[in-house]
């Protein structure tokens, strides 16, 4: 009697371990195998950033190019004493872009920027080296005060730069630095 309970509680053991290892089997299966096939690679995430008049200003991943009004319901819409108004043109912007939507006279004026290269550093968004500020690349771990105003003075006497390899013409900037860096920068 005693071995047919041992072996009764050891084929229970064993039924519940496979029912939690098929319970973890389906999990897995859904939460990473379909939400993956959905979702796009980071970098073909679009990253906005709308501020003005709002509810919710802020920065919003989009996983494709998405259209002003897109944005907007995102944004939890138009503030609620302004008139809701739907854009039915085309609005293209990149990913990196800073909107600006405010209301003058109860019209709606959208002013289209760059994101700052703090924001764009932190979702990965490669900076404009032929664009950027001193304040922006000191956003780059590795790029202080001193590497940054060289760089501008560098880009300011070369006019533009051509290559990031010209990184390396500027002290301060050694092989290290510049593997570190150039992932962050296009031209």
């Amino acid at each position: 009697m005693m071995k047919k309970e041992q072996r009764s509680k050891k084929k229970s053991s064993i039924l519940l371990l496979l029912l939690f290892l098929l319970i973890i089997h389906l999990i897995h299966n859904n939460i990473f195998s379909s939400s993956s096939d959905n979702s796009p690679p980071v970098d073909e995430i679009f990253f906005l950033r709308i501020s003005g008049d709002i509810q919710f200003p802020g920065t919003y991943g989009f996983p494709g190019r998405p259209e002003i009004n897109d944005i907007i319901l995102r944004a939890g819409g138009i503030k609620d004493d302004l008139p809701a108004i739907h854009f039915t043109h085309d609005f293209i912007c990149q990913s990196g872009s800073h909107i600006l939507l405010h209301y003058v006279a109860d019209k709606c004026h959208i002013r289209k920027s760059a994101m700052n290269a703090f924001h764009k550093y932190t979702f990965k968004i490669p900076i404009s080296l032929n664009n950027v500020s001193a304040g922006g690349l000191v956003a780059i771990p590795g790029i202080g005060s001193k590497i940054a105003t060289a760089i501008i003075k560098e880009r300011s006497f070369r006019g533009s730069f051509q290559s990031m390899d010209e990184l390396l013409d500027i002290k301060g900037i050694g092989p290290k630095l510049y593997d570190k860096i150039k992932i962050c920068l296009i031209l």
